[in-house]
């Protein structure tokens, strides 16, 4: 292994993702894991003045009496994935999202979710989404269901609002992703597999602690939850029924 390859190994910066994993960010984007041996292997590494020195430390550490050409491979098979050791081996990753169109670029999309920043304190979410969540099912199940008569600018409406919730909850996600300090990329259309969807670009939140991404996934439904609970309390007013059924589509979705 050449000095450039092992200095490209020395380089990778690895997160602490669980109890037994590491998460390392790739140059072309990906997060991969590191288990506890691989990670143990790259401190050695990292500390080690060349590879001599490495493959002397592992042995003494994991009692391995590997050879030294051996010892060479492993180190390749297990940090290949992670930099390009080989620059005629492509680190190209497998898609599931295709065709994506960006929409709103990442500073916008930014700017636009601030106003619900504060609401992804741990202490302030958990609160917020079970009073929200709460209240939907008591609207549902207490208020009265006012039918109205449907007309074409009425469907519309209807559209418009139930439709709205989509980019409230990517605004959701990117919310979390700021009020955790992690960047955050743009708002987008696109394909998953063969379903159209409008996403958000959060894939630096697996660098977030546990509680932190659970909030960041759950961060569009939050949203939605409030924008549902905010129609069903406007409704009551007179001539808004529309707003029952807006609400209805918005929490079912």
């Amino acid at each position: 292994m050449s000095i450039t390859e092992l200095s490209a190994i020395k380089s990778i910066t690895p997160k602490k993702f669980d109890d037994h994993q590491w998460i390392v960010n790739t140059d072309d984007g990906r997060n991969v894991l590191l288990n506890k041996q691989s990670f143990e292997l790259l401190s050695i590494l990292k500390n080690s003045s060349d590879e001599a020195d490495a493959h002397q430390k592992f042995i003494e550490h994991f009692n391995r009496p590997l050879t030294q050409s051996d010892f060479s491979r492993l180190i390749s098979t297990t940090f290949a994935p992670l930099t390009i050791l080989d620059e005629n081996v492509s680190s190209k990753k497998k898609e599931f999202l295709t065709l994506k169109i960006p929409l709103i670029k990442a500073q916008y999309a930014g700017l636009l979710a601030s106003p619900f920043v504060k609401l992804f304190s741990q202490r302030v979410f958990w609160l917020i989404l079970s009073v929200a969540f709460a209240f939907n099912i008591l609207s549902l199940i207490f208020a009265p269901f006012d039918w109205f008569s449907v007309s074409p600018s009425s469907a519309l409406l209807l559209s418009v609002l139930i439709g709205f919730s989509m980019p409230i909850h990517e605004l959701g996600h990117i919310a979390a992703c700021r009020n955790f300090g992690i960047k955050h990329g743009e708002i987008g259309f696109g394909f998953y597999l063969i379903f159209p969807i409008v996403y958000a670009d959060i894939t630096q939140i697996w660098n977030a602690s546990k509680q932190q991404r659970i909030i960041a996934n759950l961060g569009g439904i939050y949203l939605e939850l409030i924008y549902s609970a905010l129609l069903f309390s406007i409704h009551s007013i007179p001539g808004y029924d529309l707003l029952f059924w807006a609400a209805v589509g918005v929490f079912i979705k």
